[in-house]
């Protein structure tokens, strides 16, 4: 069994990343992954995933804005 993933380029990185909050949440954590770079993911390669896991497209930009939030709070 295989997971459908996101492609997002970062500068001259690029990143596939399981459909899953857990997995965002843990690369962000660990400096591997921006939230600006979680906004530039491509909407169209997420709605051909869509519906694959348990995540939806709602989920992915809730997950952006959590992220986004973290960037700009200090901890």
């Amino acid at each position: 069994m295989y997971r459908k993933t996101i492609r997002l380029e970062t500068m001259a990185d690029e990143y596939a990343l399981p459909l899953s909050t857990r997995s965002i949440n843990f690369l962000f954590e660990y400096g591997i992954l921006t939230a600006d770079a979680l906004a530039k993911a491509d909407l169209a390669v997420i709605e051909n995933i869509r519906g694959v896991g348990r995540q939806t497209i709602t989920e992915l930009q809730e997950s952006q804005q959590i992220l986004r939030r973290k960037l700009h709070t200090p901890q």
